[in-house]
């Protein structure tokens, strides 16, 4: 650039375009629910880990946790979990069906964990070994309890005694049960005396007269 007025100054501008072409294939939920099976299981001794890390007492606290209750259902959709999954940065041992989880996200990708509301991507999601064997071993519970060792035990709901409603039962007033008694009393003072008549006419009549 030259600042002379008296010499013209010239400006050139050279335009450069990229253009780029990618090829891609849109992934379904049934095809990323197989890869992340090919993906592996994950040992459940990982988890007893972490239940035993998660109940252990606390020598600065004086509330000590001794058991962890877990359900077995799908947050998402309020059934029982088929293929239980978590993400690694996820701290929890709940889990959520990874097929559930998968098409939701296939529809609207957010891939938030419906647990804790943290990032939960594809990449981190690993299917945990301990639940699936808890979901195989008790197909008639929808609740379990870890204990402090790692081991657990279903929660199986207690039976409800019937209870006969209040209403259906007459109440009967004092006052008329007072007016029965009485009422028995006398019916059997009279039985009584025409039992005691009837017998001293049949004493009589078995009495020989002098002939």
């Amino acid at each position: 650039v030259r600042l002379s007025s008296a010499v013209p100054n010239q400006i050139s501008v050279t335009w450069t375009y990229s253009m780029s072409v990618y090829l891609v294939r849109q992934l379904t939920s049934p095809l990323l629910l197989q890869r992340l099976r090919m993906k592996g299981i994950r040992n459940p001794d990982h988890s007893r880990a972490l239940i035993k890390e998660k109940l252990t007492a606390d020598p600065d606290s004086e509330i000590a946790t001794t058991s962890l209750r877990v359900s077995l259902m799908c947050p998402l959709g309020k059934m029982r979990l088929t293929v239980p999954c978590r993400a690694v940065t996820c701290s929890h041992l709940q889990c959520f069906d990874a097929a559930l989880y998968l098409q939701m996200n296939e529809k609207k990708p957010t891939w938030i964990c419906p647990v804790c509301d943290k990032k939960a991507a594809y990449e981190s999601l690993i299917i945990d070994g301990l639940f699936l064997e808890i979901l195989n071993d008790c197909s008639d519970v929808d609740e379990i309890k870890f204990q402090e060792d790692g081991t657990w035990c279903p929660m199986r709901p207690k039976k409800e005694s019937v209870k006969v409603p209040s209403q259906s039962i007459p109440k009967v007033e004092s006052k008329y049960i007072i007016f029965l008694v009485i009422h028995f009393f006398k019916v059997h003072t009279k039985l009584v005396e025409h039992e005691a008549i009837a017998n001293q006419q049949s004493e009589s009549d078995n009495v020989p007269h002098p002939p």
